[in-house]
């Protein structure tokens, strides 16, 4: 049986590489909503939140990714 660090490590790597696959290796843009159609082992799942910038799906035991905005105003910092 595998462990969680197993499946964490399985589930990332084929993210990865099923964005490498998507973007013609990092060539081609891809849209948020692709980002909705990944799927690991049969189960759907999303590799960015819609809304939060820090997304952990719930069978991950840390965060898959982290998007953030550019800030409106030169050199404003939106995190400490």
């Amino acid at each position: 049986m595998r462990t969680q660090e197993g499946f964490d490590r399985d589930l990332r790597q084929s993210a990865m590489q099923w964005l490498t696959r998507q973007t013609q290796d990092g060539l081609e843009p891809i849209t948020a909503e692709a980002l909705t159609e990944f799927t690991f082992e049969g189960q759907p799942i999303r590799l960015k939140d819609r809304q939060a910038g820090i997304w952990k799906p719930k069978q991950l035991e840390s965060a898959l990714s982290v998007f953030t905005a550019y800030p409106k105003k030169l050199g404003a910092r939106l995190y400490d």
